[in-house]
């Protein structure tokens, strides 16, 4: 767990700051696509 959260400030360190990505919308969520096959 420690060295995902060291690889993840490494690649976005804004993330310390204002928090770590929203994941993508789900269902029943503005913004949310199914996906296409």
């Amino acid at each position: 767990a420690v060295n995902r959260t060291l690889e993840t400030f490494n690649n976005r360190p804004q993330s310390i700051l204002f928090g770590a990505a929203p994941g993508a919308p789900g269902p029943g969520e503005a913004g949310f696509a199914a996906p296409v096959r």
